[in-house]
């Protein structure tokens, strides 16, 4: 029998490719935010509501679970003293609190010698202009990752990282988008802007940042724990 692998957003973008290139080699299924897109490998979650975390738990109950792949989140962009304090709650119960929740509730599930896989980015491990929450929720990601490994050595489950950085993505599309409303300037000359601060001058696919999550399940990567992998054309060399 495949091994069991549980991806969280994983309907499109990052997740839909993580999804994607791991269904030949496991079974696979993955949560969504849209009850109509559910089905027999797509379970709903809602990843503001401690209850939504719980019920899809208990779904889950009595399967082994080889690796858990937290990549569902939010993007939130603005000045400090212009977020609600809704918007500070959502973006770290989304981006933070929820993978801690569901990971704790899965772990007596997942497999020992098992894989825990975190989405985090780029902004995780620097800082940006009008991304305050989302760099502390990412942030939070990293050192989430690096205090699990250690906690969860004597059970052989390695837990790591994944640092994006710029990916053809709708999240990308709606920075972009935010970014003109508030500039006034063509939407060419952000994307310019943006590749500008890549040394290899390409923003990165969907499929990219999936080879690194594959790698990570392998069993070629079974030693390597609590680690952060950094996909981002060289952005952080600058």
């Amino acid at each position: 029998m495949s091994r069991l692998v549980l991806v969280t957003g994983g309907r499109k973008g990052i997740g839909g490719a993580i999804v994607d290139l791991l269904r030949p080699d496991y079974e696979v299924i993955y949560t969504t935010s849209s009850e109509a897109h559910c089905g027999d490998d797509a379970l709903f979650l809602d990843l503001s509501s401690e209850a939504s975390i719980s019920s899809l738990a208990e779904q889950l109950q009595g399967r082994k679970i080889f690796a858990l792949v937290n990549n569902a989140g939010v993007y939130t962009r603005g000045n400090l003293e212009d977020y609600s304090f809704s918007d500070v709650s959502r973006s770290m119960e989304v981006n933070l609190t929820a993978p801690i929740k569901l990971t704790a509730q899965l772990l007596p599930q997942i497999m020992d010698e098992g894989r825990i896989i975190n989405i985090a980015s780029v902004l995780g491990r620097a800082g940006r202009d009008k991304f305050s929450l989302y760099c502390t929720s990412k942030h939070g990601m990293i050192g989430l990752t690096r205090a699990l490994a250690l906690e969860l050595a004597h059970r052989k489950i390695t837990v790591n990282a994944v640092c994006p950085g710029w990916v053809t993505t709708d999240m990308q599309d709606l920075d972009f988008s935010t970014q003109q409303k508030e500039s006034g300037e063509d939407l060419e000359t952000l994307r310019q802007r943006a590749m500008n601060l890549i040394p290899l001058q390409r923003f990165l696919l969907p499929e990219e940042i999936a080879g690194v999550v594959a790698y990570l399940i392998s069993d070629q990567a079974k030693n390597i724990t609590g680690q952060e992998f950094t996909v981002d054309g060289g952005e952080l060399c600058l």
